[in-house]
């Protein structure tokens, strides 16, 4: 029997719960270390932000979802990691033995490096869900006294798609309530040049996945060999057979 331990409870430690679990044998136990027993899906955090999603649509509790899989959750988190003695000690002060360790515990947050930045201070976010919901209550306030605003992501931040994505998906909300022309939006990035287009083409991609293209204006068909694509998503000559856009700007999709 081999105990396999896997401290963080987010989007990769569960799906590495569950990945863990086709490969084990009957005898073997699987064991999840979670801050609380509540999951949220961080991909749709920029979704609640505008209203698209309310909090309880992306939250589940894990503790019958992990039962049913077989898997043991733990709830008390993680305080130090004992690798000499193929230890985790946890917060309430008892300790768990393992076989195999898997440290899946995300990003810690660090707005405390520049004065004024995260919800505490003077701007928002969507890293978690409970920033996401802070920053619906100022958009609200942003729509009833429209305004400039400044999206971006500061220097050192280890994943820049999220601030572009939100930044389309405000474009696509303030658009939807006739806003648009009263909100100047301003992107600040600490990218270079090259890691820009590999951020917005990521973000384009999955904007533009998730749309409808207009149908081939020569012939009305999918294109050759678009296997990779849905026969709806990829009847416009501005998609390649992998489903991205040439011109994004030509898509019908949320960037519009």
């Amino acid at each position: 029997m081999a105990d396999i331990v896997v401290i963080g409870a987010g989007l990769s430690g569960t799906l590495m719960a569950y990945e863990l679990l086709a490969q084990v044998r009957g005898e073997d136990r699987v064991t999840v270390i979670s801050q609380g027993a509540v999951y949220h899906f961080v991909p749709s955090n920029p979704w609640v932000a505008v209203g698209w999603r309310k909090r309880a649509d992306i939250e589940i509790d894990l503790a019958d979802v992990m039962k049913r899989k077989g898997i043991r959750l733990l709830t008390q988190g993680a305080k130090r990691v004992h690798p000499a003695d193929n230890r985790v000690e946890l917060t309430d002060g008892t300790s768990l033995n393992y076989d195999y360790l898997v440290v899946a515990t995300g990003p810690e947050l660090a707005f405390d490096e520049i004065p004024g930045l995260g919800p505490l201070g003077h701007t928002q976010s969507v890293c978690h869900v409970d920033h996401a919901a802070h920053a619906k209550a100022a958009f609200d306030k942003l729509a009833e006294n429209p305004g400039p605003v400044v999206i971006g992501a500061v220097q050192g931040a280890s994943c820049f798609g999220p601030a572009y994505e939100f930044l389309f998906i405000l474009e696509t909300e303030l658009r939807r309530r006739k806003l648009r022309d009263r909100v100047p939006m301003t992107f600040v990035t600490s990218e270079s040049i090259s890691a820009i287009s590999v951020s917005t083409g990521s973000a384009t991609r999955r904007a533009c996945s998730r749309a409808r293209c207009a149908k081939n204006t020569s012939s009305g068909s999918p294109m050759p060999g678009s296997t990779a694509c849905s026969r709806d998503a990829c009847r416009s000559r501005s998609c390649r057979a992998t489903a991205r856009c040439i011109r994004p700007t030509s898509c019908r999709s949320p960037m519009r």
